[in-house]
């Protein structure tokens, strides 16, 4: 299971790519009883089966392209 947190304290830091927040890998918590976040850094991937996979699921087609335009983080 994945838990994306934007706390008020993380969005008031500001803007995850900004030169000031921490770099991709980093670790940090808003609080210190809020979950550890991990900075994961924008990017892009193929997500999908490709026409050749036979063990495809209706829903992992098409294959198609995805950018992830800013960083995030996810904890």
């Amino acid at each position: 299971m994945f838990l994306f947190c934007s706390s008020p304290a993380s969005v008031l830091a500001g803007n995850l790519a900004s030169p000031e927040f921490p770099h991709p890998g980093a670790e940090f918590q808003d609080c210190d009883f809020c979950p550890v976040l991990t900075v994961v850094p924008a990017g892009s991937f193929m997500m999908g089966a490709g026409l050749q996979d036979q063990q495809k699921q209706k829903d992992e087609a098409p294959r198609h392209s995805v950018i992830i335009e800013n960083n995030y983080a996810i904890g």
